[in-house]
């Protein structure tokens, strides 16, 4: 369940992982930086990508803002694990900043779909400890300032059946489709995203990794015409700043993840449903059904199925797309939603796309987190 994530400890490490773990030291403002080197951290030692120089692998950039923004574009997918002091101290901050879900099925060898479980989660951060000889009790008091949250979901659909069927947030203004593969809700302290983990798995290399690019394409078409795998993440900017009310007490640091595991899944699943709906892939009802719904019916009946032709016409998620920006926000969603409901009325299997995820969401959170009770 936990995606990336960045955290930080203040500890004091022993000169001799200093000198051996790291890839390279600067000082700066009074401060001296370490940056480690993956290819010196036991389990980490599989991830970097032999098709990368290590010139690719290791960019550094400092800035004069907090000392774990330092490394903001240091490259390796913006990926990083440093540690600064003041010149002549003995701690310092060890600011880890990780795919941990990543590091663990490739130090485990486990496939590119797996996601990580209650125990996952403990055993990596462990090695985490180990590895720089913080005491566990110590290390798992970290703070956490940024995380990501998400799970791998099977659907018997087409990819863009599903991320089309997602329409709107309360609250949370901007929508991006890209593609029909990805989708992003985006809000100022946080992100819902959506997209085809198939496709993103392949362009990375995570699977298919000896086959060239057209006969990826190929398979992945093939694969797809039948099966999807939707990657569905939340991801917090600032966990500081993040004001959803469930997740608050249980996310700022390791040991309150660990402890509230289960809760922070049950917050997830909340959040997600707040997420509506169209049906985008079931057929029309059928037209005796629907004469026989607006014979004799007064004038309201036929102004909603005049309504429906429109939102068909034009694109019930192009519609609500085009209006977000316009409407004043006081009415924003419920008039939308009026009209999402509106629309989905007109189809055979209302609701099956959204039923079927919410079913498929809940049953693996359940699973990920079964042993953390």
């Amino acid at each position: 369940m936990v995606d990336r994530i960045k955290f930080y400890i203040i500890c004091h490490l022993k000169s001799e992982i200093l000198q051996y773990k790291k890839k390279h030291s600067f000082r700066k403002g009074g401060k001296e930086f370490f940056v480690f080197d993956y290819q010196k951290i036991s389990f980490l030692r599989k991830i970097t990508n032999p098709e990368l120089s290590q010139k690719e692998i290791y960019k550094f950039a400092t800035s004069d803002s907090d000392d774990e923004d330092s490394f903001s574009t240091y490259s390796y997918k913006n990926l990083y694990i440093t540690y600064s002091r003041i010149i002549g101290e003995e701690e310092g901050r060890l600011t880890i900043h990780q795919n941990i879900r990543k590091n663990y099925i490739n130090y485990k060898g486990l496939g590119a779909f797996r996601d990580l479980t209650y125990q996952d989660f403990i055993e990596i951060i462990s090695l985490y400890a180990d590895e720089f000889e913080i005491p566990r009790e110590k290390f798992w008091k970290a703070s956490i300032t940024q995380l990501e949250l998400g799970v791998n979901l099977t659907f018997k659909m087409h990819i863009s059946s599903i991320i089309n069927s997602f329409s709107q947030i309360r609250r949370v203004q901007k929508r991006f489709l890209v593609d029909n593969s990805a989708l992003y809700f985006k809000a100022k302290k946080f992100e819902i995203v959506a997209y085809d983990k198939l496709d993103r798995a392949a362009e990375q290399k995570e699977i298919f990794s000896k086959w060239d690019k057209t006969k990826r394409k190929k398979l992945i078409k093939k694969i797809s015409k039948n099966n999807s795998f939707l990657r569905f993440e939340l991801k917090i900017k600032s966990v500081q700043q993040f004001n959803q009310r469930d997740f608050k007490g249980k996310i700022e640091s390791l040991e309150r993840l660990r402890t509230n595991f289960r809760d922070v899944a049950d917050s997830l699943f909340s959040l997600a449903t707040t997420i509506t709906f169209v049906d985008v892939i079931s057929p029309e009802i059928s037209k005796k059904l629907l004469q026989s719904q607006l014979k004799s019916k007064g004038k309201t009946e036929f102004d909603q199925y005049l309504i429906y032709l429109g939102l068909k016409k034009f694109g019930i998620v192009e519609f609500v797309n085009f209006a977000t920006p316009l409407l004043s926000t006081s009415i924003k969603f419920s008039y939308l939603n009026s009209l999402e409901k509106l629309y989905n009325t007109y189809k055979k299997n209302n609701g099956y796309v959204r039923i079927t995820f919410f079913n498929k969401l809940r049953k693996k959170l359940d699973s990920l987190t079964e042993s953390s009770f």
